[in-house]
C-alpha cells in the first residue's frame, strides 16, 4: 500500500469527497489529508499555500469553499482539455477543483429553462465539453490517470488501478406487450383505428397477435432469458405510473403482468422506472416504488428515469429521499457520452446543503431507442 499525504490548510468535506472518489479506483493507494507535515515524510502532495521544496504541488483555485461558482473556460495542458488551469501545478491545473466541478454538474447550473427541450431535459449541446466532442471521453478518468502517473514518477512508486470491470444491461419496460393484455376499449379500439387509417399491415399484426397466431412484438422476455445473464447483469426498470400520454404501461396488478414481474424478479434485478409525472411530483416516486415492492415482496433500490428526465440537483435529491441507492440515468438524452465525465460510479453531493447523497450514480454508456 502506498500512503501519500495530502498537506493542506483547507478544511472541507468537499476535499474528502474528491479524495475518496480518487482513492477507491486504485488497489494500493491511501491518500491521507494532513494539516502539518510530519518529520521524515517524503511522499507529500501540497494543496495550496506557498510551494515547499520537494512536495508535489497543486495550486488551489478556491472551489472547496465557494458557494457561488464563477463561469469557467476550457484550457489546454499538453494538448488535453482541462479546467482550473494553473502553470504552478505539477499537474498543470487544480485537479481537485476540476473533479468537484464535474461531479457536481456545475456547468448545468448555468442552463436556463429556455434552453431545455419540451421534456425539460438538458441537451448535450449545453455541456461544457461539447465543442470538440470531449464529452465522448471519460475526461475525469484521463485526468486521474495522468495525476497518478505523475505521482508514480515523482515518488518512484507503483500505484495501480483496480483491474475490475463489470457491465450490466438495463431494459426499460414501458409496455410489456404492444397489443395483448389491454382493456376491451384499447384492444378493439386499436383494431378499428388501424382500419380507419387504412393501415392494413398494423391491423393484420394486431389481429394475429390477439388470435395467438404470432407473438406480441414487445414480448421479448423469453428471448432475453436465452442470453443467460446473471442476476446483476440484467436489470428491468418497471414503469408503474398512472396511464397518461407518456405512461403507456399496463397496471402491475393485471394478472398476466403480475405473473411476469414475479417471474422476472426471481432471476434478475428489478428497479423502478419513475413515471413521467414524477419529475414534477416527487411523492409519486415513493408511491410507485412502494407498490412495486409490495407486489414483489422485496426492496427496490435501483432506478432509471423515464424519458431520461434528470434535473440536477432536484431529481437526485428526490431519488435519494425515496430510498434509491443506485441510479442509472447519468447520460444525455440526445447523444451518448459521459455527462459527468467519468465511466466510474460515483456519489454526488448537494452544495448548499453540504450533504453527500446516499445514491450511487452509474454512467449509462449506450442506449437504444425501441423500434
Amino acid at each position: 500500500m502506498h500512503k501519500i499525504y495530502l498537506y493542506t490548510q483547507i478544511q472541507s468535506t468537499r476535499l474528502h469527497y474528491i479524495v475518496g472518489f480518487i482513492q477507491y479506483q486504485f488497489e494500493n493507494l491511501e491518500l491521507v489529508i494532513i494539516h502539518e507535515i510530519p518529520v521524515g515524510v517524503n511522499q507529500v502532495i501540497q494543496y495550496g499555500g506557498t510551494k515547499r521544496v520537494s512536495t508535489f504541488y497543486i495550486a488551489y483555485e478556491g472551489l472547496m469553499e465557494l458557494e457561488n461558482f464563477p463561469a469557467i473556460e476550457i484550457q489546454y495542458n499538453n494538448n488535453h482539455p482541462v479546467i482550473f488551469s494553473n502553470p504552478e501545478c505539477n499537474t498543470g491545473f487544480d485537479i481537485f477543483s476540476a473533479l468537484f466541478w464535474m461531479l457536481t454538474f456545475q456547468s448545468e447550473q448555468r442552463v436556463t429553462k429556455t434552453q431545455l427541450d419540451k421534456h425539460q431535459r438538458i441537451s448535450v449541446k449545453d455541456h461544457l465539453f461539447f465543442k470538440e466532442k470531449n464529452y465522448k471521453k471519460p475526461i475525469l478518468d484521463y485526468w486521474i490517470d495522468q495525476f497518478i502517473q505523475s505521482l508514480n514518477h515523482q515518488f518512484g512508486i507503483g500505484i495501480k488501478r483496480k483491474n475490475s470491470y463489470s457491465y450490466s444491461v438495463g431494459i426499460d419496460v414501458d409496455q410489456a406487450w404492444k397489443f395483448k393484455n389491454k382493456s376491451f376499449v384499447k384492444t378493439y379500439g386499436g383494431l378499428i383505428k388501424s382500419l380507419l387509417k387504412f393501415d392494413l399491415t398494423e391491423f393484420k399484426q394486431r389481429y394475429s397477435v390477439l388470435t395467438n397466431k404470432i407473438k406480441d412484438p414487445f414480448d421479448v422476455f423469453t428471448y432475453l432469458d436465452s442470453f443467460h445473464f446473471s442476476k446483476n447483469q440484467l436489470l428491468y426498470f418497471i414503469l408503474n405510473g398512472s396511464p397518461s400520454e407518456f405512461n403507456p404501461n399496463h397496471s402491475i396488478q393485471h394478472p398476466e403482468y403480475k405473473k411476469l414481474l414475479q417471474r422476472l424478479s426471481k432471476k434478475y434485478s428489478i428497479g423502478i422506472h419513475p413515471s413521467y409525472e414524477s419529475s414534477d411530483q416527487a411523492k409519486l416516486i415513493s408511491k410507485e416504488k412502494s407498490e412495486l415492492e409490495e407486489l414483489l415482496q422485496k426492496p427496490i433500490n435501483q432506478s432509471r428515469q423515464h424519458y431520461l428526465r434528470v434535473n440536477i440537483p432536484e431529481t437526485l435529491i428526490q431519488l435519494s429521499q425515496a430510498g434509491i441507492t443506485e441510479e442509472f440515468s447519468i447520460c444525455f438524452y440526445d447523444e451518448t457520452g459521459f455527462r459527468a465525465g467519468t465511466s466510474h460510479p460515483f456519489f454526488s453531493t448537494i452544495l448548499h446543503r453540504k450533504k453527500l447523497l446516499h445514491s450511487r450514480y452509474f454512467q449509462l454508456s449506450q442506449w437504444i431507442e425501441p423500434t
